[in-house]
């Protein structure tokens, strides 16, 4: 689950089911290095995959991480 807030004013949406766990590692990272790279000045990385998609960013990094 991803883009959720701290405070739970907005909740997580669903972003892969069932990940192995030899393939966490492969999932986060390209959504880590994305979130640091493309950033806003203190942005928070919920809000930032809120902010991008989740759609968009399953989209983009999940098939990588297969």
């Amino acid at each position: 689950y991803l883009g959720g807030s701290p405070l739970a004013t907005r909740l997580a949406q669903l972003y892969s089911h069932s990940i192995p766990l030899e393939k966490i590692g492969a999932t986060l990272r390209p959504l880590l290095r994305a979130w640091a790279a493309e950033r806003a000045a203190g942005e928070a990385f919920g809000d930032y995959c809120h902010r991008v998609g989740v759609e968009a960013l399953r989209a983009r990094f999940q098939e990588a991480a297969s």
